[in-house]
């Protein structure tokens, strides 16, 4: 790793666990990172990005079908965002209530880009979902400009069926 210590740009497919973030978050000069990630096991399918690392990261963009949630103090540097959230876990691991991202620790945010999966979720849970964001996003000093996806939303559970 030391000698990568100068490392600014990194665009990198590997296999994604809270590890590899930490990993990562230790190159000490990395400004851009694209990270794409092949599958993950369910258990690491929610990753926090902590306030240790990632000191002068500008860019992020997440690809992989995961969920993240940043800690007070992540990425102080971060002026651009983009990643996915699937939408039917994030209801299932935060019950009724809208999730936590975190997103309202990154302060120096100017750029949010949220792809949602709707696949297996229902409307009311992606609208929520989206509402949450959006009033997260609003509450961040820079006012970032917020821009939402949706994907696979022919897949959405229909009212009656219930929630999978």
């Amino acid at each position: 790793m030391a000698s990568l210590a100068d490392l600014t740009y990194l665009d990198i497919e590997v296999k994604v666990r809270q590890e590899t973030l930490q990993i990562l978050g230790n190159f000490p000069a990395l400004q851009f990172l694209e990270l794409y990630s092949n599958a993950a096991d369910y258990g690491d399918r929610w990753l926090t990005v902590s306030n240790c690392g990632f000191r002068c990261l500008q860019k992020f963009k997440f690809v992989h079908w995961m969920n993240l949630v940043f800690e007070e103090g992540a990425m102080p540097m971060l002026e651009t965002l983009e990643f996915q959230i699937i939408a039917h876990e994030a209801r299932t691991e935060c019950g009724f209530g809208p999730p936590d991202l975190g997103i309202c620790h990154l302060s120096s945010i100017r750029n949010l880009i949220i792809n949602i999966y709707c696949e297996c979720a229902r409307i009311e849970d992606v609208e929520a979902l989206e509402a949450a964001i959006w009033l997260a996003a609003s509450t961040l000093p820079n006012h970032p400009t917020l821009t939402l996806h949706r994907f696979r939303e022919a897949e959405m559970v229909k009212n009656n069926q219930g929630n999978l």
